[in-house]
């Protein structure tokens, strides 16, 4: 090993040493741009609605939970449904005004929930209805490309699958359906 092999390898040093610096920078603006995004965890699912000292058969319902998991605040403006692979359906979701659910639209802070929920009973037909508009033929393909959505005010979508739960009432009632 010469005098020229080590004057060669100690090059490289300035050359690591501004990756390095460069790579820490961009982490650096990476991690606090995170915490001006909004991030909103979605779920939909068939749940029922266990009143204590009421028996049963209790009321069903589908629940919508949109929980804040960020660190900016949030309003929730709109809720959609998306399905199809090439020819695209959607529809917006009604939502009212009761006891149990959050108003529209709604501001969420840091941790905060919305929960919103639709009755599934017999005087209210909204699941017929939707296996009717959103799985004419093949239920079980179709509710794999079944989306929710959760739209804020500044125009940022959330996007999530339905709960099992939901995909096994679905097909139950699309069985039942003459």
């Amino acid at each position: 090993m010469d005098v020229e092999f080590w004057k060669f390898v100690n090059s490289f040093a300035p050359w690591l040493s501004a990756i390095g610096s460069l790579s820490a920078v961009f982490l650096a603006l990476y991690l606090s741009r995170q915490d001006k995004r909004v991030r909103l965890d979605v779920s939909v699912g068939h749940r029922l609605i266990i009143t204590p000292g009421e028996p049963g058969p209790h009321p069903e319902c589908l629940a919508i939970k949109i929980v804040n998991v960020g660190h900016r605040e949030a309003q929730i403006s709109n809720l959609t449904w998306k399905t199809g692979i090439f020819k695209k359906s959607y529809a917006v979701q009604m939502t009212t005004r009761d006891l149990l659910s959050s108003p529209m639209p709604h501001r969420i802070k840091d941790g905060e929930e919305a929960n919103y929920f639709i009755e599934l009973d017999r005087n209210n037909d909204w699941i017929n209805k939707f296996i009717k508009d959103f799985l004419p033929n093949f239920p079980s393909l179709r509710l794999w490309f079944i989306r929710f959505r959760v739209h804020t005010s500044i125009g940022k979508n959330f996007s999530t699958k339905l709960e099992s739960s939901l995909k096994k009432l679905c097909l139950d009632k699309w069985s039942k359906v003459p």
